[in-house]
């Protein structure tokens, strides 16, 4: 009898530690520092919001030093990231965007101040007003006075060029990106280039000759305010939408080579600029 009970208290005894071995092995918190031990691709780590079928990221549970956002989530595509989503900060040092990511909004990234690297997937096509601000440590990509992470030209650094010629292969120009450039005469962007966001050439009073590609399909508010001398400017057909005051204290003429204006062109885009269509005139 005592070695029958001997038995079952080692069995016992033996369940009893394989339990706790299992306990420990799915823990999600590392009792030493505290620190989730979730891996910092996990897409549990982040917090999300949903927008309709798909969701966009809008913050994290945990500081990391290196975030990597998922492209999925609870089984639907993550697409965006969100207004403010890192805003200020300050542990980050390195961001993964995979493709799939569509849009990054204001503030996302405003303020990593020890940010050093992030990607732009080709799939991005919107970024919203300081996106990307204040990031004193990031390392961008320089060509001929500009500043570029991956296919979007991020600033202009010298302020004292008259032609800018923007790189091939751009997709999109950030806001705020080439403004107030007071020597600026002529631009040439080329077809490439889908999205120009909010006074992205605001207040380049000089500039008089815009070289603008086929394939812009968007132009921000304010984009070209204020830039007063430009005699003409030709919009292809590709272009959808083009915001509110975007040619605000301008007075060429804009020839738009589509055969009807879009629904998306917001009221007071055009200043007071002419509007040809390019197909009557063709």
């Amino acid at each position: 009898m005592k070695k029958i009970l001997v038995l079952l208290i080692a069995v016992l005894s033996l369940f009893i530690i394989a339990c706790d071995n299992d306990i420990d092995t799915d823990t999600s918190i590392d009792t030493d520092t505290g620190i989730s031990a979730l891996p910092n691709d996990s897409p549990e780590l982040y917090e999300y919001k949903e927008t309709g079928i798909c969701y966009e990221v809008i913050g994290i549970k945990e500081n990391r030093e290196e975030i990597i956002i998922s492209s999925s989530y609870n089984g639907k595509k993550v697409i965006g990231i969100g207004e403010k989503a890192f805003f200020g900060n300050t542990t980050v040092k390195k961001v993964s965007i995979p493709e799939g990511i569509r849009y990054i909004n204001s503030k996302a990234f405003k303020d990593c101040k020890n940010l050093e690297e992030i990607n732009f997937p080709a799939t991005l096509t919107k970024l919203g007003e300081d996106a990307i601000f204040n990031c004193d440590k990031l390392k961008y990509e320089s060509y001929q006075g500009c500043s570029y992470i991956g296919n979007w030209l991020m600033r202009l650094d010298n302020k004292e060029i008259d032609v800018l010629e923007i790189r091939e292969n751009t997709v999109g120009i950030a806001p705020f990106a080439v403004y107030f450039a007071p020597k600026l005469r002529n631009v040439s962007i080329p077809n490439s280039v889908k999205y120009i966001g909010s006074h992205a050439f605001f207040a380049c009073s000089f500039l008089r000759t815009i070289n603008l590609g086929k394939g812009v399909e968007y132009i921000g508010e304010y984009a070209f305010a204020n830039c007063s001398l430009f005699k003409n400017i030709d919009i292809g057909e590709n272009i959808k939408d083009i915001k509110a005051n975007a040619f605000y204290g301008c007075k060429g003429t804009i020839t738009y080579m589509g055969a009807a204006i879009p629904v998306g062109f917001e009221l007071g885009w055009n200043g007071e600029c002419e509007i040809l269509m390019g197909k009557e005139n063709g």
